[in-house]
This record gives structure tokens, sequence and C-alpha cells, in this order.
């Protein structure tokens, strides 16, 4: 595979080069997710490939090959396969960047100057928009807290990696919480800030990074017990049963299908649009059409739920209103709204910033890209 998406595992074409290598007397180099240094150097001992090459790996870190050499290992932003700021983004002719790395295709503009005056900065919020922002200050020399309500640091992106072959998402999160635990952010975990006590806390900058929570769809009976958020389907706190029914054909809806799907419960698939989201991916597309057809995954794109019974569904498509019965679950995968609470209370203040989900609801790359600018411009 020429570009293979995180889907795929990493050296995925070592094999290729391997089986070359018997055949011919020239140099023979390697390509496909070669993230890891340590697995690379093995490749090379072994004599699978006598030289491996990046594309993708040096746009998450520029400075992987350096940081290797140097036994920096753990510093190394290794690539997730996720394409969406590279090769979705040139897919568009659209200027490319990377998710982890937001400098990449604004290297003048994003480059690290150490503040003139430090300032005591309050982060609230460890999701990715939360922890770059965290990470960029202490970076620029600033005196960093962040508050994550949670005992664990990663919003949204620890339910993300749970889903099939996406467990690399995972990587996001760990990279970052090394980095702001090195740059001696101190971290604050689960605590919670107040509406009331953010006047408490005595920071010269506060950024908000509360994230999202999920959309309450306005569909009758959808109060029902039977009817649960795809977040808790991921994490395991909601049970699902055999036949489910998932209303939305976003990523997280798709993902969710996949998760449940690979456990053997039949799935349908509800979307209002008719078509997957635009900003979806070709990889993703194609990894989700053929898995689909494999396990019997049933989509209806231009249906609307119109109403949610006991053991059915009752939709409209084109026009026509149809039923579908025997439904033991009913998984909401509908987006989500931004939790903006805390800013509203906070208001328009000049050393107040939002990044992330709680300004709009989006994906990681945009939560990064946001933290990272507002890192800068404090």
């Amino acid at each position: 595979m020429m570009i293979p998406p995180m889907s795929i595992p990493p050296f995925t074409n070592i094999r290729f080069s391997n089986m070359i290598k018997a055949h011919v007397g020239v140099p023979v180099g390697t390509i496909g997710r070669i993230i890891e240094p340590g697995r690379a150097a093995k490749v090379l001992d072994e004599g699978q490939a006598d030289f491996v090459v990046m594309g993708r790996g040096l746009l998450a870190d520029t400075e992987w090959p350096n940081k290797a050499r140097e036994g920096r290992f753990e510093d190394i932003r290794e690539c997730i396969g996720c394409n969406q700021g590279c090769i979705d983004k040139i897919h568009k002719m659209e200027p490319f960047t990377c998710l982890q790395n937001p400098v990449i295709g604004r290297e003048e503009a994003f480059e690290i100057k150490k503040a003139d005056q430090p300032k005591k900065v309050v982060v609230i919020g460890g999701g990715p928009a939360g922890l770059e922002a965290a990470r960029v200050a202490a970076l620029r020399n600033h005196e960093v807290t962040l508050y994550e309500k949670e005992s664990l640091l990663g919003g949204q992106l620890r339910i993300g990696k749970l889903p099939p072959k996406r467990e690399e998402l995972g990587k996001v999160i760990d990279h970052l919480t090394r980095q702001v635990k090195k740059l001696g952010v101190r971290l604050e975990l689960g605590k919670g800030i107040s509406e009331g006590a953010v006047k408490d806390l005595q920071a010269d900058v506060i950024v908000v990074a509360t994230g999202s929570r999920p959309l309450v769809p306005g569909i009758e009976g959808i109060d029902q017990k039977h009817v649960v958020y795809a977040a808790d389907v991921l994490t395991g706190k909601s049970a699902v049963g055999q036949r489910a029914v998932i209303v939305g054909a976003g990523l997280v809806g798709l993902e969710t299908a996949d998760f449940l799907s690979e456990q053997g419960k039949a799935i349908m698939v509800f979307e209002m649009m008719e078509t997957t989201p635009p900003d979806m991916g070709n990889a993703n597309r194609i990894y989700f059409e053929d898995t689909f057809a494999q396990r019997g995954v049933e989509i209806q794109f231009g249906a609307e739920i119109k109403r949610i019974e006991e053991e059915a569904i009752v939709y409209v498509q084109k026009g026509w209103t149809r039923k579908v019965t025997g439904v033991d679950t009913v998984v909401l995968a509908t987006g989500a709204v931004p939790d903006d609470a805390l800013m509203k209370a906070v208001g328009n203040k000049t050393k107040v910033f939002s990044v992330g989900d709680c300004v709009a609801a989006r994906n990681a790359m945009e939560a990064i890209y946001e933290g990272s600018k507002i890192g800068r411009e404090i």
C-alpha cells in the first residue's frame, strides 16, 4: 500500500521489500507507516530492507531522525496514519498540515518565541485542545496549571480510540501528556472548576477548553431506557442488544457500527443526509465500505427517524414512512454541542480564551490547532 491509513498496521510493506531483495542486486528501500525507530533499525539489521523511507512521519515530527539519533524516543511524535491533515487535504487541493503538528504549513507564523513577561496560565480542560495549549504555553516559559474534572486526560480522544483499528488515536494523548509533564505543567486531575470558582484562580490568563456534550435530537420517544449514546456504548457504560439501530452516519456513528458489528450484532445505521460527511477521507470511507459489506451492516441514507417505540423505529425516507421492528437498542450518534457554560459565565474578558469543542464541536485537528495558536498568543 502506498499510503496505508490507520486501519493498516505500521511497517506494512516490509514483507515485499524482503522478497524483492532476494531477486535484485541494487539497494531496496521500504515505505509505509515507518513510525518507530527501534523497529526501523531492526528491519535494517535483519536485512529486510537497505533503507527506510518516511513521508507522513516527518510531517508529524520533523525532528524524528534527530530525536532517534539522540535516543529521545519518548519525545517522538508518532504519525497515527489518520490522513486528515495531509492526504485528505491534498485530495481536496487544500494546503496540507498535520493533525498532531499544526506547525506544518505555518512554520513562520508558529515559530516558538519565549514570552517577554511570563504569566500564570490556567487551562481548564484536559482534552487535546487544552493539553496543546498548556504544552505550547509552557514551552514559552509561562507557569501553567491544567485542571481536568475527570481522573484521566484525553477528552473525546479517550473515547475515539476505542473502536476497532482506532487505537492509535491514543498516541496523541500519550505524547501530549508526556510533554506537559516534562515541561513542568501542574496537573490537577479530578478537579473541575465551577463557574463561581474561576475568580479565585489567581491567573493572569485563563484558557477554557471544556469540550462538548452529546446533542439530544428532538425525536419522539427518545427518553426510553433502550435509547443510549454512542460514547456510553464505546466506554461500556451502556449495554446493547443483539439488534441495534444507530442514528447518525458521521464518523462516530460508523465507528460505533464497526465496534458493535465486530461483536456479531446486527446493525442498521440511519442518516438524514444523502451521503457520509464530505470531510470524511477516502481511506476511512473505503475501510467502512469494505468492513460493512463483509458484516452485513446496512446504512439508510436520506432517512429521518421520526419516532422511537419500545421495539421499533419509524422513519421517513424519500417521502415514504417506514417502520423497522425487532429493535433491541437505539444508539444516538447525532453529533455534539459545545459545553460552553463556563465560558459564558466568565464572560468576554481579554485574559480569557476558549479553544476546541467548547467553541464549536469539530474534530481533534481543529482542537489541537486552536490550542497551539492560543498558546503562542498568550
